[in-house]
C-alpha cells in the first residue's frame, strides 16, 4: 500500500472514529464528579444473580430470583431495605453428584432461577436451572417456604422446556391467565431451543424444528387484545438459513403464536399451528446492521399502537469492543408483515426463496385457525418464515452507541413542563453502567451516564416504577433502587437548561425535578428540543455562577490508531451540549497527543486562535489538507475544508 493510500485508509477510520466518538454522549459525565444517589439497596450473603424480577399484583412486594434462592423485598414505602421472606432452594447433594459426574464445575451445578411468575393470590411459580436439572417448583405465599406433599417432600415438576439446563443460555417466560409460555433451550447441549405453553387447562403446546440450534431468546410480551385474538410475541437471535453466504449470518426474529391455538389434530398434534417468525433489522445508514437482539421492553402509546423499544449488538465486534443500537418497532407494522406479508418457502437447492403460490384459508398465522385446518397445517410446516423485514421507526435507529453493550432497558413516559410528552430510555450495559436517553422525534439523545457498581458487572433486570419515579436495577451481588431524576448535579440555569433532562426545570433559584403531581409548571424553564440556556436564563442568572461551561482556554487532544477510536478514561467535556467520552481500553499501537495551544504536532500543526469569542482549532496534516474546528460555546461543530484528510478525534475540556 503505497503513502497516499496509506493516508487514505487512515483517514476513512479517523472518520469513522469520529463519527463512533462524537455520537450522542451525555452532557454531563456524572460519576466521574460522584457516584449517583441510591435512594435503596438490597444486599445480602449468598445472594447472587439476581437475574429475575417479579412485581407482586398488589404493588407492595418485588419478588427476586437469584442463585437459589428467591427473595422477598418489601415495596410499600418505595424502599426495598426490608426483606419480608427468603427461599433458600438448592440441589441436593444427589443432584449435584450427578451434575459433575456429568463432566460439570461446580458453578454449573447450582441452581439459578429463570422462571419467576405470581400464579395467583397464593402461590409462585418458580423454576430454575438445578444442577442440570431444569427443574420447577411452587412457593405459598403466606408461609413463604417451597411447597411440599403430605410426607414433608418438596412438590418439584419437570421443568424441561420451560428453563434452560445452564445459567448460560438465557430464556424467556410469561405468565398469561394461568398459562406460562416460556422459550428456551430443550436439551443439555443447549442445541433445542423450543417455545412451549404449560400450566393452565389448556393442551401443552411446543414447537417443531422452526429455529435453528443457535436460537437465543431475550424476551416476550403479550399485549391485551379480544379474547379469540391474543397474541404472544417471542424475541429472539439465531443464525439465517435462508441467506446462501458462506459467512454464518446471525438475524433478529420476532415470534408470534395465538392464545387459543389448539394444536392439530392429525397433523401437529400437540404442536403450535400458529407459529410464523420474522426478521427485524436495525441498521444504520451506511454501516454493517446490528443483528443480535439483546432485550425488548414494549410500551402502549397514545392512539392505541404499542412500541417495541429493543437494543441490538453487531454480530461481530470492533476489535475488542462492542458498540449498540436501539431500534424502536410499532406492534402494528410487524402485525401487518404477519398478516399481509408474502412467505418464504425452502426450494429444492435448499435455498430459501418468496413464495408465489395461494396461500389456504385460513391463512398461517391468524388466531381462526382450528384443529381440522389441516390444508393451513400442512401449508405452514414449510412456510413459517415471512419475507419481509420489519423496519424500524424512522427506518434508522433511535440511538447508536460505540464502546458499550447495553444488556437491559426500560422506557419511562414523561410530561415536561409544558405538558409535552417524551419518552425516556434506561439502557443497562454489561459494566453495571446505565444511560438514560431522551427521544425527540426519531433521534434519542442520552443525558446522563450512572455509574452504579464500583466493580464492572452487567446489568441483569430492570423494573420502574412509573408513579413513583423509581427504577430497580438487578446486578451480581443484589438490587439498587434510584431516582429517575438527578437534578442536583445541575448547579445553574444554563447548566440545567442545556441538559435536556425531561425530569428537570430551572425554577429561577435550582434545578428542580418536575414532580408528576405537579401541575403549576408555569415557572419552570426547560428546553429539551434544543438545551439551548438563552431561552429560559436571565444575563444575571447565567452569569451569577460561572459556568463550567466558559473556560478561559480549552485542550485539544488528539487520539490517533489504525484499529480502533477510544478515549482517556480521565477526559470529560463540560458545557452546554457537550458529550462526555466513555473509558478507554488502550489498544495495540495507539498514541495519545496532549497539545495546549500551537505546541507541534508529529507530521501536522494546531493553530489556535479568537474570533468573536469563539476558538478556533485547525488540525493540518501531513498530505497538506486540514480541518478546521469552531468552537461555540465549547461544543465542537467540524466544518471539513478539504475532502482528503489526516484527521484526529478532538474534544476539549475547560482548563
Amino acid at each position: 500500500m503505497n503513502p497516499k493510500q496509506s493516508l487514505r485508509l487512515f483517514g476513512f477510520l479517523l472518520t469513522f472514529a469520529t463519527a463512533l466518538a462524537t455520537d450522542l454522549m451525555p452532557r454531563q459525565d456524572s460519576q466521574i464528579r460522584k457516584p449517583r444517589p441510591i435512594i435503596a439497596q438490597y444486599h445480602q450473603k449468598g445472594v447472587t444473580d439476581c437475574a429475575t424480577f417479579v412485581l407482586s399484583t398488589d404493588r407492595k412486594t418485588l419478588y427476586v430470583g437469584a442463585r437459589d434462592t428467591v427473595v422477598a423485598l418489601d415495596t410499600a414505602r418505595a424502599k426495598i431495605n426490608n426483606q419480608k421472606g427468603m427461599v433458600r432452594w438448592a440441589p441436593t447433594r444427589e443432584i449435584k453428584d450427578v451434575c459433575k459426574l456429568k463432566g460439570k464445575q461446580e458453578m454449573d451445578c447450582l441452581n439459578f432461577i429463570r422462571v419467576l411468575v405470581q400464579l395467583n393470590d397464593t402461590h409462585l411459580y418458580i423454576c430454575g436451572t438445578y444442577a442440570f436439572k431444569p427443574t420447577c417448583a411452587y412457593i405459598d405465599l403466606q408461609t413463604f417456604a417451597v411447597v411440599t406433599d403430605a410426607d414433608g417432600n418438596l412438590r418439584l415438576q419437570d421443568g424441561k422446556g420451560v428453563t434452560p439446563y445452564t445459567n448460560k443460555y438465557k430464556n424467556t417466560a410469561i405468565l398469561i391467565d394461568g398459562e406460562l409460555y416460556a422459550a428456551t433451550k430443550n436439551d443439555f447441549q443447549g442445541i433445542d431451543p423450543i417455545i412451549t405453553r404449560t400450566l393452565g387447562s389448556k393442551t401443552i403446546l411446543k414447537t417443531e424444528q422452526w429455529m435453528e440450534s443457535d436460537a437465543t431468546f431475550v424476551a416476550s410480551i403479550n399485549i391485551p387484545t379480544a379474547p379469540d385474538d391474543q397474541k404472544i410475541y417471542f424475541f429472539f437471535s439465531e443464525t439465517a438459513k435462508e441467506f446462501n453466504y458462506l459467512e454464518k449470518v446471525v438475524v433478529s426474529r420476532v415470534a408470534r403464536v395465538c392464545k387459543n391455538d389448539a394444536g392439530g389434530e392429525k397433523l401437529l398434534q400437540k404442536k403450535w399451528t400458529t407459529f410464523v417468525k420474522a426478521t427485524l433489522s436495525c441498521t444504520p445508514e451506511g454501516q454493517l446492521p446490528y443483528s443480535v437482539i439483546q432485550h425488548v421492553f414494549a410500551l402502549p402509546h397514545h392512539g392505541g399502537d404499542t412500541v417495541l423499544y429493543a437494543v441490538f449488538t453487531p454480530q461481530w465486534k470492533m476489535g475488542d469492543l462492542w458498540s449498540s443500537a436501539v431500534c424502536a418497532f410499532s406492534l402494528a407494522a410487524i402485525n401487518k408483515v404477519f398478516d399481509d406479508g408474502q412467505f418464504k418457502e425452502q426450494s429444492s437447492f435448499s435455498q430459501w426463496m418468496p413464495y408465489e403460490g395461494e396461500v389456504p384459508d385460513p391463512r398461517p398465522g391468524s388466531c381462526s385457525i382450528t384443529p381440522t385446518s389441516h390444508n393451513t397445517h400442512s401449508f405452514m410446516r414449510q412456510h413459517y418464515v415471512m419475507n419481509e423485514k420489519i423496519q424500524p421507526i424512522g427506518n434508522r435507529p433511535l440511538l447508536v452507541q460505540p464502546n458499550v453493550k447495553y444488556t437491559q432497558i426500560t422506557v419511562h413516559e414523561v410530561h415536561n413542563s409544558l405538558g409535552r410528552t417524551y419518552y425516556v430510555m434506561f439502557l443497562g450495559t454489561d459494566q453495571g453502567i446505565i444511560h438514560k436517553a431522551v427521544i425527540v422525534g426519531n433521534e434519542a439523545y442520552i443525558v446522563e451516564e450512572i455509574l452504579l457498581l464500583v466493580r464492572p458487572d452487567a446489568i441483569r433486570s430492570l423494573l420502574l416504577f412509573p408513579e413513583e419515579g423509581i427504577l430497580h436495577v438487578g446486578h451480581g451481588k443484589g438490587v439498587l433502587q434510584i431516582s429517575v431524576a438527578n437534578c442536583g448535579i445541575h448547579k445553574s440555569c444554563t447548566d440545567c437548561i442545556a441538559a435536556r433532562d425531561p425530569y428537570c426545570a430551572w425554577n429561577g433559584r435550582r434545578c428542580k425535578e418536575i414532580q408528576i403531581s405537579n401541575t403549576n409548571r408555569d415557572n419552570l424553564k426547560q428546553d429539551i428540543e434544543g438545551g439551548r440556556p438563552e431561552i429560559g436564563c436571565s444575563r444575571s442568572s447565567s452569569s451569577s455562577r460561572r459556568s463550567r461551561a466558559s473556560p478561559s482556554s480549552i485542550t485539544v487532544v488528539v487520539v490517533m490508531t489504525l484499529v480502533f477510536f477510544s478515549f482517556p478514561d480521565n477526559l470529560k467535556m463540560e458545557g452546554p451540549g457537550c458529550r462526555s467520552l466513555s473509558k478507554a481500553n488502550k489498544a495495540s499501537g495507539q498514541e495519545k497527543l496532549l497539545l495546549r495551544d500551537s505546541q507541534s504536532l508529529p507530521q501536522g500543526s494546531l493553530c489556535q486562535e479568537a474570533a468573536n469569542s469563539s476558538k478556533i482549532c485547525c488540525v493540518k496534516g501531513g498530505g497538506g489538507s486540514f480541518q478546521n474546528i469552531l468552537a461555540k460555546n465549547n461544543c465542537l461543530d467540524f466544518d471539513l475544508a478539504y475532502g482528503e484528510d489526516s484527521r484526529g478525534v478532538v474534544a476539549v475540556e475547560g482548563i
